[in-house]
């Protein structure tokens, strides 16, 4: 059983549905061969019942035909009656038509013997039955005619009983034929039920294991789906089956695998992003807070450079100024220096 479980499980969706429609189909055809069986059983027997009720209908006329012989011979007494003589050879050869199909119509050995027992007492009767027409045609004595008719009597007795043992015996095998006839076909049925149970039993059991096959592992996958959905990637699905839907169920497992060292790696970036965002906020402030400082000295630059500036003016007026002044001293240096060569001349 282990081993054929582990072939059911490594089998594909594809396989599983080959195999659970072959099964149905197996128990489709062995239902379809039942059914056949049991039609030709139910045959069998009819046609037994036609065999058995012929075999009674045939002996009932037979008995009917010699009772009929007889009658005619107790109507014709005195007088030569023609009509009479044709039903009385009419009768014969029916008797002897039924006689015939009585035997090919496979009786029982007691059958066979009544009908070989019918038919010994016939010649007889028949030429005593010839013999008292004759007499009457003749118009024999009366006495000589009614001693004939009872010895013949005799014998007719005699070979009614045969036949009244004859239609006996196949009244009692049309009971016990409609009897067997009817317990066979309430077995039939019978059996016929339990194999149509025992067949639904079979497909729903096959069918069932089908969708269940494919459901359930469906109904994990869209549960684990959920819980990926709500953030939970905790969830692992454990799946005895090999086929597409348990590899499908392998691959979310893994993926969810996936996904949560995805978000763990994500969310550890996450934090680092925080922190330098943090960190880079605070260089942000000193940079703001060093900014507003250069711009404080910025503009304590400027206010030195526009001093500066106005000292620089101030030099470069006071220097023009004193270079005015030292070549007028030069000038009246030359001058002076002149006019005292002039002077030492003579």
């Amino acid at each position: 059983m282990p081993k054929i479980n582990n072939i059911f499980k490594n089998l594909s969706i594809t396989k599983k549905f080959a195999l659970g429609f072959g099964i149905i189909f197996v128990v489709l055809i062995a239902f379809l061969f039942i059914t056949f069986f049991a039609y030709v059983t139910i045959g069998k027997i009819a046609e037994k019942e036609a065999k058995v009720n012929q075999r009674a209908d045939t002996a009932f006329l037979l008995e009917n035909s010699t009772l009929r012989i007889n009658l005619l011979l107790h109507q014709y007494t005195d007088v030569y009656n023609q009509s009479i003589l044709i039903d009385l050879n009419k009768y014969r050869s029916l008797i002897l038509q039924y006689s015939a199909e009585l035997r090919k119509l496979n009786p029982s050995p007691a059958v066979i013997v009544a009908i070989d027992s019918f038919e010994a007492t016939r010649p007889p009767i028949i030429a005593m039955a010839d013999n008292m027409i004759s007499l009457i045609n003749r118009k024999a004595p009366l006495e000589k005619v009614e001693a004939l008719r009872r010895e013949r009597e005799v014998l007719t007795n005699e070979s009614i009983s045969y036949l009244k043992h004859i239609v006996e015996i196949g009244k009692e095998e049309q009971i016990k034929t409609i009897e067997s006839g009817k317990e066979l076909r309430a077995g039939l049925a019978r059996n016929i039920i339990v194999i149509v149970l025992l067949i639904l039993s079979i497909i729903v059991a096959v069918s069932f294991w089908i969708i269940r096959s494919i459901t359930v592992p469906v109904r994990l996958l869209v549960a684990m789906t959920q819980q990926i959905a709500e953030g939970n990637f905790e969830g692992k699905i454990t799946m005895e089956s090999r086929d597409e839907l348990g590899q499908l169920a392998q691959s979310f497992s893994n993926m969810a695998v996936k996904l949560k060292e995805s978000y763990t790696n994500l969310d550890a970036a996450n934090q680092q992003l925080k922190a330098s965002n943090q960190q880079l906020r605070a260089s942000n402030q000193q940079l703001d807070a060093s900014t507003q400082q250069l711009r404080a000295a910025n503009q304590q630059l400027v206010a030195s450079e526009t001093g500066l500036k106005e000292k620089i003016r101030q030099l470069e007026v006071f220097n023009k100024a004193t270079v005015g002044r030292e070549l007028k001293m030069a000038e009246l240096k030359k001058e002076n220096e002149k006019l005292r060569n002039q002077s030492k001349q003579p």
